[in-house]
């Protein structure tokens, strides 16, 4: 495995180092009546590897579990919690929610959907420089299946 840190002045690319990661995960997926879904994740993850830096780059403990609904009449949402206990070392909380807007359009089909994502923790994504300006980001879709 090639895994070196970058450097402005020298850079020796080896494949001497190596990675092993073992672990578990699971998911539930339960359709609770035909408009309501509940899903839950989980992942156990244990990695060694000869540069400790690789290490960090998988939480050791992951998950997550949302909600989903048909609300009819091409509207449905998505609610979920997103979380790890340390990856790179930082903790990772954050909610996500969805709607959105399907629209029939003959044999094809619009989808119009709006997310809304809110970081619970104050931490760096991954690396300390990773820092969003705002705990919240939104943004809209459009997919168009035909």
């Amino acid at each position: 495995m090639i895994s070196e840190p970058l450097r402005n002045n020298q850079y020796i690319a080896s494949n001497a180092n190596q990675a092993r990661f073992t672990g578990a995960e699971t998911q539930m997926d339960w359709s609770i009546n035909r408009t309501d879904r509940l899903r839950l994740t989980y992942a156990y993850v244990d990695a060694h590897a000869s540069n400790p830096e690789d290490e960090l780059q998988t939480a050791r403990n992951s998950g997550s579990a949302g909600w989903l609904r048909d609300w009819g009449h091409g509207w449905n949402s998505a609610l979920f919690y997103y979380g790890n206990d340390a990856l790179n070392g930082y903790r990772f909380e954050r909610v996500d929610t969805r709607i959105a807007k399907r629209i029939q359009l003959g044999k094809a089909s619009l989808e119009l959907a709006g997310v809304l994502q809110q970081r619970l923790d104050h931490q760096p994504t991954t690396f300390i420089d990773n820092q969003y300006d705002q705990r919240q980001v939104m943004y809209f879709s459009a997919q168009l299946e035909f």
